[in-house]
């Protein structure tokens, strides 16, 4: 899944986002990919995660089973550093765990020298109510 919300407050937040994930859909509509990816634009962000919160609810269980990870493009024209936040959170404990894609999506953008701030280094902002 790749998504970004559209209504945010502009540029920034989060038409950036949004521009990304289009871009990035018309790009690769002529690529055959190795699984089903979808491309969502999410509404009702700002005010709680609505949008996101009804597309998870939208899905079987099967298709719940078979997603491996989740892109969120959030707020990205900010500079030359990255704020990124990954893994898999236990709601109960708060510990994060499956978090090799992560890992590697931080090691590329520093390889291309953005300077990457991870989970561990910002505030916490991952620790959501899980759906």
């Amino acid at each position: 899944v790749a998504g970004a919300h559209y209504d945010g407050d502009g540029v920034g937040d989060n038409g950036s986002g949004t521009a990304l994930l289009l871009a990035e859909a018309v790009g690769l509509k002529q690529h055959e990919l190795p699984v089903t990816t979808y491309f969502v634009f999410f509404d009702a962000e700002e005010v709680g995660g609505f949008g996101a919160t009804t597309f998870v609810n939208s899905l079987s269980e099967d298709q719940l089973k078979s997603m491996l990870y989740m892109i969120n493009l959030d707020a990205i024209a900010f500079g030359d550093y990255c704020n990124m936040y990954g893994g898999n959170q236990n709601p109960e404990t708060k510990e994060i765990t499956q978090t090799e894609i992560y890992d590697y999506a931080c090691m590329l953008a520093e390889d291309l020298g953005f300077t990457v701030y991870r989970t561990e280094d910002l505030d916490g902002y991952l620790f959501f109510k899980a759906v």
